[in-house]
């Protein structure tokens, strides 16, 4: 058995309407880049938004991935604009969603399951044992910090840092 050497990235984008309401001539190019090379270099992009309209989730950035997750939404159109297909209307809010795999034609329901805060503490426990226990020393990486900008058009933040990261920050670093 062969051992998988090659590093993962995981791009976690929150918000994407932000981003495309600003300048979406500017980032939905790289959306897309990212997209495209991550396949064959193990970078994974994960997109989140709270408004799938057609012009945020616009064709061009939808064929780039390969995977697609539908949780529930508000209207049939929203369903459509997300997986392609209607359904995620009449999910129930929590517990259930449509995965639109590129291996499948129709999109399969999957459960998926709530995590509360004390789970995720005992999540960050374990890794931190785990880091002391074995001596595990990650790699140095050069983070690349895009610092958010504004416009005299929109004054919405590009970024989000989660308030974990400076708790926690001897884990990523």
């Amino acid at each position: 058995m062969k051992k998988w050497n090659k590093s993962r990235v995981y791009v976690i984008i929150d918000e994407l309407a932000d981003l495309m309401t600003t300048n979406k001539k500017l980032y939905l190019p790289k959306i897309q880049r990212i997209a495209q090379i991550g396949r064959a270099a193990g970078l994974h992009l994960i997109c989140a938004t709270q408004i799938p309209t057609a012009q945020i989730l616009s064709t061009q950035l939808k064929v780039n991935f390969d995977n697609q997750i539908g949780l529930h939404t508000r209207t049939k159109q929203d369903s459509k604009n997300i997986i392609g297909f209607y359904g995620c209307e009449q999910l129930p809010k929590f517990g259930k969603c449509y995965v639109l795999n590129s291996n499948y034609n129709q999109p399969q329901i999957a459960d998926i399951n709530l995590i509360d805060e004390s789970e995720i503490n005992e999540i960050i426990q374990h890794w931190e044992t785990w880091q002391k226990s074995t001596n595990y020393e990650p790699q140095k990486v050069k983070a690349y910090e895009i610092k958010p900008t504004e416009t005299k058009e929109s004054k919405i933040p590009l970024f989000r840092y989660l308030a974990v990261k400076e708790k926690y920050k001897n884990l990523w670093m």
